[in-house]
């Protein structure tokens, strides 16, 4: 039986969106496909930077860049309000995350959130969901400085986890490649949420469609 759950939010239990496919609808007379190709190229870079910067200050950059790459108009100053509309006003729980949650903490299960969202965004989606109440621990990288890719991250992570923890009875739910390398960084079973027709392999323990399945695996009646 699963002791402790470390979910991500955004993909995992609300609906949500790499932002870089949000830039077509924010400019129009771009071309879609060099747009695409352009902001996935800037947002990897300033991924990769040591430096820790938010998402909402990356989002500016990559909008500042876009109006210098593609001579249009300057939106960058508009990147807190865009962030709020793309993944506070336009979030969406999916269906069965509540039904989840709910059979985790009436089983005993220490809920665990681990986002790389924005301090201020993350506690307004909680809110706008009534979703701290379930949460033992939470987590966020701007306060933490650091992203879950990070050492950093993963080493909180690992510090919360009880000594010679059993890998079967903690499990880590995520929708990207990001969350599967972590949860098997910390050795512990990773669940990967594929709401797509894509075959994804990151070497996850288990592959998902809906949150639901996750009551057969935290019972350990999944093989």
């Amino acid at each position: 039986m699963t002791k402790i759950a470390i979910f991500d939010m955004g993909g995992t239990l609300q609906d949500s969106y790499p932002l870089y496919d949000y830039m077509p609808s924010l400019f129009p007379e771009v071309d879609k496909e060099k747009l695409l190709i352009f902001t996935k190229a800037e947002f990897k870079k300033l991924n990769n930077q040591i430096e820790f910067i938010t998402i909402e200050e990356k989002l500016k950059n990559v909008l500042k860049n876009v109006s210098i790459k593609f001579s249009c108009k300057d939106i960058s100053g508009d990147a807190k309000k865009l962030l709020f509309m793309f993944y506070l006003d336009r979030s969406v729980l999916f269906d069965d995350a509540v039904l989840l949650l709910d059979y985790l903490k009436e089983n005993n299960v220490k809920l665990i959130l681990a986002s790389d969202a924005d301090t201020l965004l993350l506690k307004r989606v909680l809110k706008k969901h009534n979703l701290k109440k379930y949460f033992n621990k939470i987590f966020n990288s701007e306060e933490l400085k650091a992203y879950k890719s990070s050492v950093k991250f993963k080493n909180v992570l690992k510090n919360i986890l009880p000594d010679n923890y059993n890998k079967n009875e903690i499990i880590f739910v995520g929708d990207t490649e990001v969350d599967m390398i972590t949860a098997i960084q910390l050795d512990v079973t990773s669940i990967l949420i594929n709401k797509s027709k894509d075959h994804k392999n990151f070497n996850q323990d288990f592959t998902i469609t809906n949150l639901k399945e996750i009551i057969n695996i935290s019972r350990g009646t999944v093989l």
